[in-house]
């Protein structure tokens, strides 16, 4: 081989060899990264529940202990008993809207609760 050609074939092949290289480091890096993206959560997230508690109704006799003049009074727990578990994408507003309520009534009955921070499996109270 003549040294034109010898110089021709490295002025050429000296840019693709590197672009070579340039595509094979980027491909490498874009799989390692997308690969960490695309690993499972180690905790999946939970699905949003509605689960209703009993309340209790208690006879309370009012007197000095004859039955006679009894009344009786109806005693409910505070709260209705109605709990939610938030799920990934919930907001304060969604959860409203999903459990025919207000915003405004959600965070009465969870007072302290931050409508910027719920965090998925958090559980709040439903009037």
């Amino acid at each position: 081989m003549d040294a034109h050609r010898r110089q021709e074939l490295v002025r050429v092949a000296a840019p693709l060899a590197f672009l070579l290289v340039a595509t094979i480091a980027v491909l490498l890096v874009r799989s390692s990264l997308h690969h960490h993206a695309a690993e499972p959560a180690k905790k999946p997230p939970a699905k949003h529940r509605r689960t209703q508690t009993q309340s209790a109704v208690v006879p309370v006799a009012t007197g000095t202990g004859t039955t006679a003049g009894a009344t009786t009074a109806a005693v409910t727990a505070t709260s209705s008993g109605q709990t939610y578990t938030v799920a990934a994408g919930d907001t304060l507003g969604s959860i409203a809207t999903k459990e025919h309520t207000t915003v405004d009534a959600l965070l009465a009955a969870n007072p302290g609760i931050d409508p910027t921070g719920l965090q998925i499996g958090d559980t709040i109270q439903v009037p």
